[in-house]
């Protein structure tokens, strides 16, 4: 199964069109957490009035093998379900299947989601690498 094969989510009942009022982060914010050894967040929000509706938070990580830069974990509410992506340091590359937290059927829910993601993929980045560097994901 693919990274965009979501076969195995259950989708909310979440349903938002993208409005005029809706404002989208593009490109998407990429930050640098440590300049040292390559952390890097890349984060997209989609947000209509206070609520922060579409979103994908992501972490990228120099690898040592590749020696370039390798998905490590992105949460992301696609498919109106607030979910996990965790790939493997020894495999890269591999297609992983995500990992449902919640479903998303309303706009605050999807506001919460985001939150917790933020919390989750950037606050806790340096962990992130280095349980993934240790093959621990």
């Amino acid at each position: 199964m693919g990274i965009g094969d979501h076969k195995s989510l259950e989708q909310g009942l979440l349903h938002h069109e993208k409005c005029d009022g809706c404002l989208e982060t593009r490109p998407a914010l990429k930050t640098y957490i440590d300049t040292e050894d390559t952390l890097l967040s890349v984060e997209r929000y989609i947000q209509c009035g206070s609520f922060v509706w579409d979103f994908s938070v992501g972490l990228l990580a120099e690898h040592r093998a590749t020696k370039g830069l390798e998905n490590v974990v992105r949460a992301c509410s696609a498919h109106a379900n607030y979910h996990l992506h965790r790939w493997e340091y020894l495999f890269p590359r591999r297609k992983q299947v995500p990992e449902s937290l919640a479903m998303l059927d309303n706009e605050e829910q999807a506001h919460e989601a985001s939150l917790d993601a933020y919390s989750r993929v950037i606050v806790d980045a340096v962990e992130w690498r280095e349980t993934w560097r240790a093959g621990k994901l």
